[in-house]
């Protein structure tokens, strides 16, 4: 008995192994899309942004100016510390996957 498994791809017919590889391509893009969509929001800083300003803005309308410097302040605060929050998210996010794809690839080498 042989041990060896040798790979088959040699033998099919050369159809046959450019179906596979459209297969394997089709597969390497729809994983490196997912993979780029769950990476990344191009919308975040935008998003933060905008209501940043609008909150600014409220702020400047309805306080009055003593407390305008303090209201503002403290929006700043708050959405500065709930970008680094998100941020922090994203990066756990990125590690999960990250671990993720090398126990996939693990699992593959082992069979």
């Amino acid at each position: 008995m042989s041990t060896t498994s040798e790979n088959p791809l040699p033998t099919l017919a050369p159809e046959q192994q450019q179906a596979i590889a459209e297969i394997e391509l089709r597969e390497f893009r729809r994983r490196e899309r997912l993979l780029r969509h769950a990476r990344s929001y191009p919308g975040k800083r935008w998003v933060t942004f905008a209501f940043l300003i609008l909150a600014l803005w409220v702020a400047g309308k309805s306080v009055e100016f003593p407390y305008h410097i303090v209201a503002c302040a403290l929006i700043v605060l708050n959405f500065t510390l709930l970008h680094v929050h998100i941020h922090g998210i994203n990066r756990r996010l990125d590690a999960l996957l990250m671990l993720r794809e090398a126990e996939v690839e693990q699992k593959q080498m082992v069979h």
